[in-house]
């Protein structure tokens, strides 16, 4: 069998295995993506038009990163990486979904709208310290699990899968919005 044949043959019997680490991958960059493309409504409905406020609430999750990868790197050394990735990929959804679910001004009224902000930064605090356990854990174990030949295609999915995410989250943002209009988007899209 030639060389090219055991590589589509590698990526093929690794797919079952590899796909909901990059499912979970795609979906964390994805939210990762819509916060930054939707910036401007996070702005208005979080924080009373404060872009400030709106990127320092993205950069927590940047900035707590190498925390989540530090906590959750030395439970990985200790537990395994299933239990790390199983924990941060629960951390990234209860994270992601609670940002859909949280009270704004607008809706709920002044106090709703300074606990939804509160919480808003709670829960991207969680997404940041979730992210950096994942991303580690998920190119190592591609590295580990990787037929002979597919490790370096095997750790550069994890990066190939944030990209894909960010082009999603910016055509999916951009067709919302062309259906909603500015005014009803900013209202609940």
């Amino acid at each position: 069998m030639s060389a090219r044949k055991m590589t589509q043959v590698g990526v093929v019997a690794m797919l079952p295995q590899w796909w909901p680490l990059l499912l979970g991958n795609v979906l964390e960059w994805y939210d990762f993506g819509v916060y930054g493309f939707l910036a401007k409504q996070v702005s208005g409905n979080f924080f009373n038009g404060s872009q400030i406020d709106t990127w320092i609430g993205f950069s927590i999750t940047f900035l707590l990163r190498p925390v989540g990868g530090l906590l959750l790197g030395r439970l990985a050394d200790r537990s395994g990486r299933k239990v790390v990735v199983v924990c941060s990929m629960a951390g990234m959804l209860a994270a992601t979904v609670g940002q859909g679910c949280l009270p704004t001004r607008d809706c709920c009224g002044e106090g709703a709208g300074h606990f939804g902000a509160a919480l808003l930064l709670l829960l991207r605090a969680l997404q940041g310290l979730s992210a950096g356990g994942e991303v580690g854990s998920i190119a190592t174990y591609f590295a580990e699990t990787a037929p002979r030949g597919m490790k370096a295609r095997g750790t550069a999915a994890v990066m190939v899968c944030a990209v894909l995410a960010f082009l999603l989250a910016n055509g999916v943002v951009e067709l919302v919005l062309l259906a909603l209009g500015p005014d009803r988007m900013m209202l609940w899209g």
